[in-house]
């Protein structure tokens, strides 16, 4: 039973909705001009039935159960329209299984691509080989322009689970968790871009996520003139770019603990930027600062404090830390750099 609006008044009116909607759909809406005033387009409840039943008559109710009886059980009245409607039903179920059975292959065959590090172009071989072993692939989406598609819908639900992880508050302290960004600026192609990614602890794990990968430079509106790669134009975008993929308020910026980067990203127009952009107290003792300047971590500091040392540039250690790369390397040539060991 529903509610009609008509002429400012609301009538009742009985309707089979599985009925209603094959009639509604492309196969059943070349039929519905057959069917008029009954249960698949609904039996609309005027005035005079409605107050003879609330004086106490039941005439119309036991005519209107009847219908409905009849109706269901597919003996007379709409019975040939409630038949097809569940042969129709049983057909969109099949299809829908089948759809939703092949895009969780097509899915996984793009998320293979990706972690393959392969181009887009890759994307129909993999599917071609599912295909070959005998998986349901579909009829259609598996041309490498639809391989865009799926992972932007992929990146959307992921952007949307970190999302949720950053505003659930942690059962032991009741904050949100912390976490960190990374980015770093490069030339794959025609086009420089800055790439970001968020740093956080899952499940005791900590992952990195990609948030995205927008192009540093961008011309006015006359072509005069380049911006985008200044250092605080590169601090605006990475904050802003967060904020805006995961819907964070000013204040859940707070949470961000570190940002790691090098290189242009160590100058002060970056660090003054950070102090206009994220919830900070930055009037504070420099040894307590949040953002202190680091030239480099310790995996770089390492590896150029070494080099130095084995070229000779720095203290008399060459010969043995010659010697320990070529012992080293023994390692190596034994177990033939792991591979074929069993």
């Amino acid at each position: 039973m529903g509610k009609l609006g008509t002429n400012n008044q609301e009538k009742l009116y009985f309707v089979v909705i599985p009925c209603h909607n094959y009639l509604k759909s492309k196969p059943g809406s070349k039929k519905a001009s057959k069917y008029s005033r009954n249960l698949a387009t609904g039996l609309v409840l005027d005035d005079e039935h409605a107050l003879d039943s609330l004086n106490g008559g039941n005439s119309y109710f036991y005519t209107t159960k009847h219908r409905i009886i009849t109706h269901v059980s597919c003996t007379c009245d709409g019975a040939r329209i409630h038949y097809e409607t569940i042969k129709w039903k049983k057909e969109m179920q099949r299809i829908q299984t089948r759809a939703t059975s092949t895009m969780n292959v097509l899915v996984r065959s793009a998320l293979a691509v990706v972690k393959n590090c392969a181009a887009a172009q890759n994307y129909p071989e993999f599917v071609a080989d599912k295909a070959m072993c005998g998986v349901d692939c579909g009829d259609f989406g598996h041309s490498k322009e639809e391989f865009k598609n799926i992972i932007d819908v992929a990146a959307s639900w992921i952007d949307g689970e970190v999302s949720k992880q950053l505003k659930a508050p942690l059962q032991c302290t009741g904050l949100n968790p912390h976490f960190s960004l990374t980015m770093d600026k490069g030339t794959p192609g025609q086009e420089t871009n800055q790439a970001t990614m968020i740093v956080f602890n899952d499940e005791g794990k900590r992952i990195a996520v990609p948030v995205g990968s927008p192009a540093v430079y961008q011309t006015n509106d006359d072509n005069t003139a380049v911006t985008g790669a200044y250092a605080n134009q590169l601090a605006s975008s990475s904050i802003m770019l967060v904020k805006k993929t995961y819907e964070l308020e000013t204040d859940e910026l707070s949470y961000c603990q570190g940002i790691v980067a090098d290189g242009q990203y160590q100058s002060t127009g970056f660090r003054d930027e950070l102090k206009k952009l994220l919830p900070f107290d930055f009037d504070v003792d420099p040894v307590l600062d949040t953002f202190f300047s680091s030239l480099w971590d310790p995996d770089h500091f390492s590896d150029l404090a070494f080099t130095d040392v084995r070229e000779g540039k720095i203290g008399d250690s060459k010969e043995f830390i010659s010697r320990v790369i070529k012992r080293s390397n023994v390692f190596g040539a034994a177990f033939h750099s792991g591979k074929h060991l069993f």
